[in-house]
Order: structure tokens, then C-alpha cells, then sequence
């Protein structure tokens, strides 16, 4: 592997922060999870895909990760392991969305932002100048400011249907965004999804996408949603899935009943 000296250092990072955010349980105490009850299910997803790691089963460890940071995007303590483990498998742009994401979002001075500026700069992927010791801090933006430069682009939005209240009960689904083009074609993210709630996909390359979003019903899974969108870079794009854009009218998809 081309950068296996740095990869074994951003490996160990990695460990050591998963067993910072999951420590063990006191002997004899049962635990249906590879994290303790008291963290979250991103988190424990996360302490899920160091174990794959360790396995050197990266492949799989990146889905399970991919699926922390759904739950959890603001961690960059999950979206570094997910960089780490798509450096092991040679993908390398989507290993520099991952570390881009952690310098960016994430506090400087964390061990993660520093291992993830080591990674890129060692890949020729340019990086924000640190700060110059002793000048003025920036000022935080308010509202009125210009907005932050973001990486990449943004999706968001949610999913309108009558008589559904995913505070009441949720119907959940997954939702797929797919590369509709050949700048995009490698690009897949999914989320998980509860309808009537809202969605978002972050650090998306700029393009042109097809969104789907499927709900799992008895007797069989149901499309609901299939759409084309355009992401620009650094912007933020807006996507309400509505009725009259649904693949099914509510009359032909009432909400399943309670069990």
C-alpha cells in the first residue's frame, strides 16, 4: 500500500480513540452490544466497526460506519474511523471527503484533525493554513454573516404524508443517494429513514444524483420516493418529498397499522 508507514499511525489513533469513547464492562456484566447501554447507538455502531477493523475486515466496517455517522454526522470521531478504513481499502477520494470533513468541522487541536491534516498532506491534498501564533482570533460568524464554506455539498429535507407522525410511531425506511452521472457515478450514501421525518445527506461532491427512499412494510418493502437532484458545491440544497412527487398515492399507501 502506498502510504502504509502513515496508515499504521492513523490506525493507531483510531484504537485508541475507540476505546476512549467505549471502555469494557466490569466482568460478569452481559451486554447484548460491543458498547455499554449508556452510549449511543452511534457509538455503539462505531465501537462495532473498530472490532471489524481489528479484523482487517475493512470492507465491511466502512458500511457499519457509514452508518454511525447517519446517526451521528456532527462525530468526527466516527467520520476519521470511516476515513481510516477506506484508506486500508485504496479509495482514496472518499478516504479525502472523510479526513476533509474532520479538518473542517472538527476542533483543530483534536487528535483527530491532526492525524487526518498528516493523511492529506501526505496525499498532496491541500489544507487550510494553520492560524499564525499571537494574531487575533477570528470572530464567530452570526447570522448575518457570511455563511461557513462547506465541503462539498449538502442535501436536506424531509418527507411529507397524511397522517403520519414519526413522533407517535415511526415507519422506517432507508434512503439511497446514487451518482446519476459519470462525475458522480461512484458516489452511494444511505440513511436511515422514519417517514414523515427529515433526511440529510452531508459532504456530498457536486452533481447530479438520483434520490430513492424505501420503507419496510409487511408484506414486502415499498419505494415511496425515486427523484433526480442536483448538488452544488458548497451550497445547501433543499428537497421536500412530498405526495403529488410520490411514486404511490396515500389512498394506494395508507399507514401501515400498529402492531
Amino acid at each position: 500500500m502506498q502510504f502504509a508507514p502513515l496508515l499504521v499511525t492513523v490506525v493507531a489513533t483510531a484504537f485508541v480513540l475507540g476505546c476512549q469513547q467505549a471502555p469494557a464492562r466490569p466482568a460478569g456484566e452481559a451486554s447484548p452490544s460491543l458498547a455499554p447501554p449508556h452510549v449511543s447507538r452511534a457509538l455503539e455502531l462505531k465501537a462495532e466497526g473498530d472490532a471489524l477493523v481489528a479484523k482487517a475486515d475493512h470492507r465491511t466496517a466502512v458500511e457499519v460506519y457509514r452508518r454511525a455517522a447517519a446517526l451521528n454526522p456532527d462525530d468526527m470521531s466516527i467520520r476519521f474511523a470511516l476515513g481510516t478504513a477506506y484508506s486500508f481499502l485504496d479509495q482514496k477520494r472518499e478516504a479525502v471527503e472523510a479526513f476533509r470533513g474532520v479538518v473542517a468541522r472538527g476542533d483543530p487541536a483534536s487528535v483527530e484533525s491532526r492525524e487526518a491534516k498528516r493523511w492529506l498532506a501526505a496525499v498532496g491534498v491541500s489544507i487550510p493554513p494553520e492560524p499564525v501564533p499571537g494574531s487575533a482570533p477570528a470572530l464567530k460568524k452570526g447570522p448575518a454573516d457570511t455563511p461557513e464554506k462547506l465541503v462539498g455539498g449538502r442535501l436536506v429535507g424531509r418527507m411529507e404524508w397524511p397522517g403520519v407522525d414519526p413522533a407517535v410511531r415511526s415507519i422506517r425506511g432507508e434512503m439511497w443517494i446514487r451518482g446519476a452521472e459519470a462525475l458522480t457515478e461512484r458516489v452511494q450514501q444511505s440513511r436511515p429513514i422514519s417517514l414523515g421525518g427529515k433526511y440529510h445527506f452531508y459532504d456530498i461532491p457536486p452533481g447530479q444524483y438520483r434520490l430513492t427512499a424505501t420503507l419496510f412494510v409487511a408484506p414486502k418493502d415499498v419505494t415511496v420516493w425515486d427523484q433526480k437532484v442536483a448538488v452544488q458545491d458548497g451550497q445547501l440544497t433543499e428537497l421536500v418529498l412530498t405526495p403529488g412527487t410520490a411514486l404511490v398515492a396515500p389512498d394506494k399507501f395508507p399507514p401501515p397499522p400498529a402492531s
